[in-house]
């Protein structure tokens, strides 16, 4: 399957601002840190700091040498805190790879059936297990209820 050509722009993105984004991750590693043992939380803090000073550069005409950082630098930092914010969300909802041009969890990957907390199926073997997507939680079926199960990471 041939790929589509980019743009000038995207080229410019892919080329040369990916690059630079990486060299920023490295730099930035430690601050980050603080903010990635919060999740999706944690990188929407970061957004929300982030876009609330461009607001008052680019918006409200106020002087950027009131920052530390220059206008670009902000602008990295915010694609930086989008990107893990990406990464983040596919991984509190299960997305790792794409079927058919759909996004699959994990868990769906590994054999189980996704479903919701109300939609768990209603007649089933013993032993089989679910993955809910509203609780984020692994079920199992016991013959009688269903019961939580620890995820582990190797699924």
């Amino acid at each position: 399957m041939s790929k589509l050509p980019l743009s000038e722009d995207a080229q410019y993105v892919v080329n040369t601002l990916f690059s630079e984004l990486e060299e920023k991750y490295r730099e930035w590693s430690q601050e980050y840190k603080q903010d990635r043992d919060l999740g999706l939380r944690g990188e929407f803090v970061g957004l929300y700091r982030k876009t609330r000073k461009l607001k008052t550069v680019i918006w409200d005409g106020a002087d950027p040498s009131r920052w530390r950082e220059g206008i670009r630098t902000i602008l990295l930092e915010v694609a930086a805190h989008a990107l893990l914010a990406v990464k983040d969300y596919d991984d509190e909802h299960g997305e790792v790879e794409k079927k058919f041009g759909q996004a699959v969890s994990k868990y769906e990957a590994a054999g189980y059936t996704s479903c919701t907390s109300a939609t768990r199926p209603i007649v089933t073997i013993p032993h089989s297990k679910v993955y809910e997507i509203d609780t984020r939680q692994v079920m199992e079926w016991t013959g009688s209820n269903w019961v939580r199960c620890p995820i582990k990471d190797e699924v």
